[in-house]
């Protein structure tokens, strides 16, 4: 076993019985010291990760380019090229090049976050669908979004990612940056799950296939079965995680809340109007056309029954 230093004394670490201890009292474990529980004694043995930033930052996509790219997994030069093949003479992306930018936090973003007018913009929170998976800068339903409105919109959509993190990304947007004018959460598919390693965080579903220690756990596969074994606790998560959104959000901002999929949108209790054909390049995700007109069922909604 790995010696490690104690918060109790020694290089022994705690008995089950002494961290059962350590998490009663707060007078006997610690005091808060300008708005911080400081512990008596030192650091408890285990500790959240370094890039979790103690949920102050918004999370960084390391497994996404910096820069610009016309390729983003998994809308890659292989696949175009295959889907030349097959795809009719007036194809849109047989001559429309999609252009991919990203700042240094991995995020589809012109701007450095620090450079963003927060408390003025519109964020838009969701997976590879708000990302733009397989469209281009000026395709995604961000920018449509910013056209209608006049207005900056910040996209911190990231593909393959789970309402969990949806959730956990707004609210650390709101302990950097504080509350913007709106919030459009497009919520995800349930059976998603944000997984924090020690090193990285991996975003895991069910459609993956993944046995590899590389992250810390030997079958995160196992970890997504488990969990969504049946669709009550699959549901049931679900419909807690879009309402802690409400109850942290709707009253602060202009709260927008639906979702792209429509048992999603059912059992969080959100708006979804929002159906797309495989128009993107990758012939997989939601193409401009859909995107721009969901662009305006939003505003539509948003003007009628949010903007305060």
């Amino acid at each position: 076993m790995l010696s490690i230093e104690s918060p109790l004394g020694g290089s022994n670490p705690p008995t089950t019985a002494q961290l059962i201890g350590m998490k009663g009292s707060n007078e006997k474990n610690g005091k808060r010291v300008n708005g911080k529980f400081e512990w008596i004694g030192g650091e408890l043995p285990y500790y959240l990760p370094k890039y979790f930033n103690n949920g102050n930052d918004i999370l960084k996509n390391d497994f996404l380019q910096k820069g610009v790219s016309n390729y983003c997994w998994p809308d890659e030069e292989d696949e175009y090229k295959k889907n030349l093949v097959t795809q009719p003479s007036d194809w849109r992306y047989r001559n429309k090049e999609v252009v991919y930018t990203f700042n240094s936090h991995g995020y589809r973003c012109e701007k450095e976050f620090d450079e963003i007018d927060w408390e003025n913009s519109i964020v838009v929170f969701g997976c590879s669908m708000v990302f733009g998976q397989g469209v281009s800068d000026d395709e995604t339903l961000p920018y449509f979004l910013s056209k209608l409105y006049n207005r900056e919109v910040i996209n911190l959509g990231v593909p393959s990612c789970s309402n969990e993190f949806i959730l956990d990304n707004a609210i650390r947007m709101k302990n950097k940056y504080g509350t913007p004018y709106a919030m459009i959460m497009m919520w995800t598919l349930s059976n998603r799950l944000p997984y924090y390693g020690e090193e990285a965080m991996k975003h895991l579903g069910m459609w993956m296939n993944i046995e590899s220690n590389v992250l810390g756990h030997p079958d995160y596969n196992a970890i997504v079965n488990n969990l969504y074994y049946n669709k009550s606790n699959e549901f049931s998560r679900l419909y807690n995680i879009t309402q802690i959104g409400r109850e942290i959000f709707a009253d602060k901002t202009n709260y927008f809340d639906g979702s792209f999929f429509c048992e999603t949108a059912h059992y969080g209790k959100c708006y979804d109007r929002f159906g797309f054909k495989n128009g993107a390049r990758d012939l997989v995700h939601a193409g401009p056309e859909d995107l721009e007109r969901i662009a305006n069922e939003i505003k539509t909604i948003m003007d009628n029954e949010i903007i305060k």
